[in-house]
């Protein structure tokens, strides 16, 4: 609906595949990129620093899966 109306749409029922093709390739052609462009995203901000608690130290799976095999 943004490069035709809906009683556009009408004229692809009766053209072949090809023709239907090269219609939407001249089309597509036509259509001014800049006025879809997005907004880009800007730089990620870095992660702030974890703070340890020696009340809950972390141990890793693998640490104490390790300790289970020895």
């Amino acid at each position: 609906m943004v490069a035709l109306p809906s009683g556009e749409w009408r004229v692809f029922r009766t053209l072949s595949f090809s023709a239907w093709c090269d219609a939407l390739v001249q089309l597509a052609a036509k259509v001014r990129m800049a006025r879809f462009k997005k907004h880009g995203r800007g730089p990620k901000n870095p992660q702030p620093k974890r703070k340890k608690d020696p009340k809950h130290p972390h141990v890793s799976t693998f640490k104490l899966l390790a300790e289970g095999r020895s």
